[in-house]
């Protein structure tokens, strides 16, 4: 009996540590080790036989971080990014759909089964959450705080999916949705 306890204490302990080891302290989402765990899982050979037929991946970036940072406090800016981040959570539809902190002040959001065709409205939606949330940025060009999205797409009709190259496209966007003024979604197919 008490070897059962002991063992069974041990489980949750393994369930606690790994909850601690893939999310992100400060804002609650899932962390860039989660997203690994999750592309590594969509890699394995049964998953393989059977992938999702379209794939977006967006890349979110708050504007004008630092100017927030240095003009509020980075008190300030944590509750901000914990605020954006439940924002974005918020927008997730499907059971497959993930979000993570990317690093800083960058979010990455993976959704499995999303067309191009579905992209800009899940971009816009990711964007109008956080406008949505009406907080004060006084560097920011509207006075509250504001995302940028690059979002790219991938169908099985253009290929083998590759999640890593999905990425770097997304963050392409994400750069010319930050050059073409910000809070905007650009995309990439």
């Amino acid at each position: 009996m008490q070897h059962r306890l002991k063992s069974e204490s041990l489980r949750r302990e393994r369930r606690k540590l790994a909850r601690i080891a893939w999310t992100d302290a400060l804002t609650g989402v899932p962390n860039r080790h989660h997203l690994k765990q999750v592309m590594d899982r969509l890699q394995q050979p049964e998953r393989r036989r059977h992938p999702p037929r379209s794939w977006t991946v967006m890349m979110v970036d708050v504007d004008h971080f630092k100017p927030l940072n240095d003009q509020r406090g980075h008190r300030y800016g944590d509750a901000c990014l914990r605020q954006v981040a439940q924002a974005l959570s918020g927008t997730l539809a499907r059971p497959d759909d993930v979000l993570v902190r990317y690093g800083g002040e960058e979010f990455l959001a993976l959704f499995p089964s999303a067309s191009q065709r579905d992209a800009p409205g899940l971009a816009e939606r990711l964007r109008g959450a956080v406008e949505a949330l009406a907080l004060q940025h006084p560097a920011s060009p509207s006075g509250c705080v504001t995302v940028s999205v690059g979002w790219a797409s991938h169908s099985e009709q253009t290929g083998e999916l590759d999640l890593d190259a999905l990425i770097a496209q997304a963050d392409l966007a994400l750069y010319r949705a930050k050059c073409e003024g910000r809070n905007r979604a650009v995309g990439m197919a």
